[in-house]
């Protein structure tokens, strides 16, 4: 399975990920690229600002259909 399809049955499955998710779970240190790929394919994903300490980080939210 490639690093973007992972991440996409990610999303699918919790809902949300975010930069720091995806690189401890998959290797991923660049998932804004992997997100906007995933854009481009047409999945519905927004980005939502969330607070993580004194900073702030994207989120990534899935928007389609999730896998319960």
């Amino acid at each position: 399975m490639s690093q973007n399809q992972a991440i996409l049955e990610h999303l699918k499955e919790y809902g949300w990920i975010t930069p720091l998710e995806a690189l401890r779970s998959y290797g991923c240190s660049n998932l804004s690229a992997q997100i906007s790929n995933l854009r481009k394919k047409g999945e519905p994903i927004r980005t939502q600002p969330a607070n993580v300490g004194t900073s702030v980080i994207a989120k990534y939210i899935y928007e389609g259909d999730l896998n319960f």
